[in-house]
């Protein structure tokens, strides 16, 4: 991790955090805490941490557009979780999906033509 970008630390740290609290959950005999309520708030804390960095970095938010991209990818687990009955919470399943997607589709919105050009240079999209 030592040589990797911030975006990358915060991304792999938060992983770990949430695979620790399952692992903690296992050992304590499995109460369904760590999927119920870690899982979407690492989720919505990575989205607030967005936020935050697209609001200091103003010059180069379109940097985070793939973060996002990933958020919202990442916020489907815990609908898919959901479904299988392995989180009890509708609505902590369905609100960071609701938070990625509305961040995602704002900064679409609002950075227009910047925002699409940054998408067709990291995909190569015509």
């Amino acid at each position: 991790i030592g040589k990797s970008g911030y975006r990358s630390k915060a991304i792999i740290l938060t992983s770990l955090f949430v695979i620790s609290a399952i692992g903690i959950d296992l050992i304590y005999g499995y109460q369904g805490w760590s999927l119920d309520y870690m899982l979407p708030l690492a989720i919505l804390f990575m989205d607030v941490a967005i936020i935050i960095l697209m609001i200091y970095n103003r010059r180069n938010w379109q940097s985070y557009i793939c973060f996002q991209l990933f958020l919202v990818l990442c916020s489907i687990a815990p609908i898919v979780l959901y479904l299988m009955k392995l989180e009890k919470h509708f609505y902590l399943a369905v609100l960071p999906m609701a938070v990625s997607a509305s961040l995602f589709i704002g900064t679409m919105i609002l950075g227009d033509r910047r925002a699409r050009t940054e998408l067709k240079r990291r995909f190569h999209v015509n």
